[in-house]
Order: C-alpha cells, then structure tokens, then sequence
C-alpha cells in the first residue's frame, strides 16, 4: 500500500529518478540475526526483465511510532510495523528481495508516487509471492486462530469432495447446505469450554487493521500466492478466505441469528477480498461497482479510495479517463469519477452511489450529486437499488441519457420529468431499529407506519403494495416478487402477515384497533421477512407522496421534497429544489415508477 507524506524520512539522495515509466525499485534484505539492526540496499529494474520478488502488504500503523532501519548505507525511518515486517522477512543465511512501498517508492515525489500506483496492479502480479504481514501477535491468540481456520478449511473440503467437487466451486447454497458448526466436532460444541478460546482468536485474527484497508484489497487479490504471516505464525490465503466463506454460510444458515461461538467475528472484509474475483458477484464489473462494493474499506488518502480500485477494473473504458495524480484534490477525482461513468455508460447508474445524511450539507465544495467515496452512512451500500443486475428496472423506460452538462464546478444538468410531492417521510431507519431488544421505549420503524397510516389497516391493495416496498420488491433469496410463482409469492406474503403479527405481539404499547390478528393467514416465517426489509429499509425513509404513491426514499429527504425521474435513470430520484437549481438527495424506489410507469 502507498504510504503517505510522514510515514518515513526521506532523503533525496536516497532516491535517484527511475528511467522508464515501467522501472520500479527493489529492496535486498540483507541477511541477519535476531540481535542485530535491518540492513537493506535498494536496486531499481524493469517490470518487463524483473528477477523473482515477493511483494509486501501491510499497514502502515502509527506513523508516530517510528524505528530506524539501514538502507544503503543511510539511516531511514519507517514505522514499527514496517520495522516488523522486515525483520520477520529476513533471512540468516542469505539475501531476500522485496517490493515494500514505503522504502522502494519515493513518497515526497508526488509525480513518482503517482505513475507507480499506476502499475500498482503489476507490481502484485509480478511478484512470486505477496507477504501479508498482520503485525505482532501481542496476545498469543494466533495459533490458536490458525488451529481452527484448518479445521474449518479441511470440513469444508471434505464436505465439498463428498459432492465431488471443490469448495471455491460449490454454489453459494450448496456452501450453506455444507456449513453445519456441528462438522467442526468440538470446536463447534459450546458446552466444551476449551473451544471458546479458538473463536475468541479468531474474532482477533479478523480484526486485524490489514483486512480494512483498501489498498490490502488490490494486493492480495492480483497475488499469484499469498501467505499470511502473525508475529511467528504463518498461515496460506486459501485457508482464510475459505474459513471466511464458511463463516458467512453460517450467519445465512442461522438467518442471521449466528451461533453464541460466532457472534464477535466479522469475516465481511476477508470475504469481499476472497470472494471478490468470482465472476458470479460482478464486484469488479465496473469502476463504479468495484468502489459501491468496497466504500467500507479504509485509506489515509481520501484520493486512494478510488486510485486503490482502478487497478481492479482495467478493463474498464472508464479508468482510462481518470488519471492518477496525487496533486488533485479529492473533489476533483470523485466529480471526474461521475463525468466519467456518465460518458462511458450513457446512465445515471453512478447516482445511486450517493448517499447523505439526515442533512444535506450545502457548504461543502463536493456537489450533491457525486458519491463520497471516503464517507459509509450504511453497511448495506451494496443494495443499491440502481445497481443490481438480476433487477431490470427501467424507470426512465427508452429515454436514454443523451445530453447531460457540467456547467461549473457543481452544477450538472440533465433532462427529467418532475412526477410527485412529497407528503410524509418517516424517521431513518435503521437496522437496530427493528431489534425491540434495544430498549423498551424504542418503536419499531414498521409497526410506527402501520398505526400511522390508516389505509394499510383498509385496504388489502395498499398493504401488500406496503410489504412488497419495505423490500424493494424482493424476498430474502433476493428474486422479485412479481416474477415468482403463485405458491412463492404467497409465501412471501404469509411472512409478512406473521412479521406484522408478531410486532404486535411484541408491542407492549399495542392498540387492539390497529391489531393484524384477524388477518387470514397460513405458514409464514417472520424472520424471513425481516431479514430482507431491514437490509431495504436501513438508512432510509418510507415515504408517501401527494399522488398517493409510497416508496423508499434517501435519508435526507423530507417532505415537499420532489420525485422526479432523470432520463437515463433506472429508478426515480428524489431532488429538493433551491431557486431555479435542486439538490440531488438520492435514489428512491416507488413500485409503480420502477417499470415507467408514468
């Protein structure tokens, strides 16, 4: 990863001019003992003749912390961690040769800086090896991390070679159908006792700072191999991107209700980096889809954000349109992102990436339409609604985007229908909200609408019409409602009823005129149908506008807010109007608008 200005003091004698826009430096290891300081020379090469490397992935830590290392007969100083690395990596006997970026790149160079992220990519695909180096195993928890990863590695084998296949081949339900924690014998009996120090382990293991950080993502994944190292403990790639499948094949077996063993390990990173190169989950389709699908990520830069991901996408036209260059400022490069997608793509896509807060900050220098890359409101970015191939929608139906304008630094125009008002927004909604664990006094954000909206108690159309938008008219398999069969689609609905059944039930508070008890209904799992609305729901408003439509909309709507559909827009927008210019809040789903339906 691209260490930044401050990370390391740096002499230009150091540093001569690299000849070729392919040259990169090399760094030799010198051989050493425990007790004695790092030495090291840097060499410069081309990546087209290179000789055998490994390449170097880690964070950088505290760039406070410093330690002082020898290289080429000058005293330099890295970061601890750094330090670490180093003198984990090095040899007693002989030489080993390493691409490290915050010694082998010139960080007070900003053009040299930027022409070797360029090739960032090649760099980790030209190494024989990238060396993960996690930091020190301070606790002394990695072994034991590492005992149970194989366990859980070699179940996962045997079960997927029972189906004569191989696990990274086995489809996402045959996965869950092999992921039973009783497999694991003892590691998966909570009664043992001695079982519960493996999961805490592993739960540190996974909260490692490298498995939150953008640049980790290009690294490993363009890594021909990968070896993952923890204070003295070393561990293969493999192993823990399958131990990390196998622990999101847990939370869906569970329906998320994930064992007590579990609870604390969030294997989410680890996965998107393993999982990330499967064609079947189109992560790394587009430029836009690749940063939607890794905005959690972290980077000290807020320019790395995207400069981090190109690499993932070169096949991309669009990437050829950004170039890298660390003297822009960060306003400039996520505009150019947009322009970029709109030009390439010839749809609003991309504008289903922006999201605000409760408010709309209109002081800042980034215009309301371009995404902040560097900002997460919500985990569930990646349900987007514009953005989903398997959902065809088609709000703005043939108009096409043919004539969109930048006019200054923060206007964009597009040409649109202005279709409805906005009459009622709800709260924001969260996923928390719908746990009533969280405190007695909390309200539940879908019982609120049920007893504040009269029609849904009434009317048989609007309320089903009221389950379908919770989801975004999907059920927890992800399939639309509309295209399942009868027997499938009134599952769905049965769960619904039961979730609404169940609300009440739970409602301490609860009027027996707004109770949905003497609803017909047969089956149904409530859980089901939370699962899937609160993944909908989180970080946005219900709304119902003055035509009588309902839908969900952005955080930062409100009401007299307009919905409007853009032309090139697979879902209507929700715009706030200020003189003759709006504000662009966000995407919105409105089921009668979602198939130009107006």
């Amino acid at each position: 990863m691209v260490a930044t200005s401050g990370s390391q003091v740096s002499d230009d004698s150091l540093y001569r001019h690299l000849c070729g826009p392919r040259s990169i430096r090399l760094l030799r290891i010198i051989p050493g003992n425990a007790d004695t300081g790092v030495k090291c020379e840097l060499f410069e090469t081309d990546l087209d003749s290179i000789p055998v490397f490994e390449a170097l992935s880690y964070v950088w830590g505290n760039p406070a912390d410093q330690t002082l290392v020898d290289c080429d007969g000058q005293i330099i100083s890295v970061t601890v961690n750094l330090g670490d690395a180093l003198r984990r990596l090095r040899l007693t006997s002989r030489i080993r040769v390493v691409w490290a970026d915050a010694i082998c790149i010139n960080q007070d160079d900003l053009d040299e800086r930027s022409r070797q992220v360029s090739i960032m990519r090649d760099i980790y695909s030209e190494a024989v090896r990238v060396i993960v180096w996690l930091g020190r195993d301070d606790g002394q928890s990695a072994e034991s991390a590492v005992v149970l990863m194989v366990a859980i590695t070699q179940t996962c084998d045997t079960n997927a070679q029972n189906r004569g296949r191989r696990w990274g081949d086995l489809t996402s339900q045959q996965m869950v159908q092999c992921a039973d924690i009783q497999h694991l014998g003892a590691f998966g009996d909570p009664s043992v006792a001695s079982s519960h120090e493996y999961w805490r382990a592993l739960a540190v293991f996974f909260a490692r700072p490298w498995f939150e950080r953008v640049w980790c993502v290009q690294e490993i994944v363009m890594a021909k191999e990968a070896l993952l190292m923890l204070g003295d403990v070393e561990v293969p790639w493999r192993v823990v991107g399958i131990t990390a499948s196998w622990l999101d094949s847990q939370q869906i077996t569970k329906a998320f209700n994930v064992p007590a063993l579990l609870g604390n390990i969030d294997p989410l990173a680890a996965l998107l980096m393993y999982d990330g190169p499967n064609p079947e989950l189109s992560l790394y389709r587009t430029l836009p889809d690749a940063l939607g699908a890794h905005r959690s990520f972290k980077a000290t830069d807020p320019l790395d954000k995207v400069y981090a991901v190109m690499g993932l996408v070169k096949h991309d036209p669009m990437v050829g349109l950004i170039a890298i260059d660390y003297k822009q400022p960060a306003v400039d490069v996520y505009t150019n992102v947009v322009l970029a997608a709109l030009e390439t793509e010839k749809s609003l896509r991309i504008l289903s990436y922006v999201q605000h807060a409760d408010l709309v900050d209109t002081n800042t220098t980034i215009p309301s339409w371009v995404p902040r890359w560097d900002v997460t409101l919500s985990q569930s970015t990646r349900f987007t609604l514009s953005n989903d191939d398997d959902v065809e929608w088609s709000a703005s139906v043939a108009r096409e985007l043919k004539v969109f304008s930048k006019t200054s630094p923060k206007i964009l125009r597009l040409q649109g229908i202005i279709l409805d008002t906005v009459s009622f927004a709800s709260k924001i909604m969260d996923q928390s909200h719908f746990d009533f664990g969280e405190s007695e006094s909390s309200a539940h954000p879908v019982l609120e609408l049920w007893k504040q909206i009269p029609c849904l108690r009434s009317d048989v159309g609007e309320l089903l019409k009221f389950a379908r938008t919770l989801t975004g008219e999907m059920d927890v398999d992800h399939n639309r409602i509309m295209y399942l069969d009868d027997d499938l689609r009134q599952e769905f609905y049965a769960d619904f009823l039961k979730y609404m059944i169940h609300l009440h039930e739970l409602d301490q508070k609860g009027d027996d005129s707004t109770s949905p008890v003497d609803w017909p209904h047969e089956g149904g799992d409530w859980k089901r149908y939370e699962i899937c609305a609160q993944t909908y729901c989180d970080q946005r408003r219900f709304f119902r506008t003055s035509g009588g439509r309902m839908g969900l909309g952005p955080a930062a709507m409100q009401e007299d807010d307009i919905v409007v559909i853009l032309y090139g827009g697979r879902t209507p927008f929700v715009l706030r109007q200020s003189g003759q210019q709006y504000y662009f809040l966000g995407e919105g789903f409105v089921e009668d608008l979602m198939r130009g339906g107006f």
